[in-house]
């Protein structure tokens, strides 16, 4: 049975150790865990490898933004990335093509 959960996290490190110990409460324990970013991931490893939880082997551990808390080979984060600036430029282009669509004689 696949089931989804929405444990509340946060933005920092602590948010993501809370959140950790509801996870390893929790029956079933998830299989996997996507943080909102790489600072609250890492504070979820942390409360993992202190209870002796394997990650990947337990439970899987992604973070999101790809910032320099996932870069050290100690740390083994998993982390998405997402190209910011390319992805504003798009957005604000998109808009603007939609306005000209809308402007009389454009």
């Amino acid at each position: 049975m696949n089931t989804s959960r929405v444990t509340p996290g946060g933005l920092t490190e602590a948010e993501g150790v809370s959140a950790a110990r509801v996870l390893l409460a929790a029956r079933p324990r998830p299989t996997a865990v996507l943080a909102f970013n790489d600072r609250c991931a890492t504070g979820v490893l942390d409360v993992f490898l202190r209870s002796d939880v394997t990650v990947p082997g337990d439970i899987s551990v992604v973070g999101f933004d790809d910032s320099h808390l996932a870069r050290p080979a100690h740390i083994g984060l998993t982390t998405v990335g997402q190209a910011s600036a390319r992805l504003s430029r798009l957005a604000v282009g998109r808009a603007v093509a939609r306005l000209r669509c809308r402007t009389p004689g454009g």
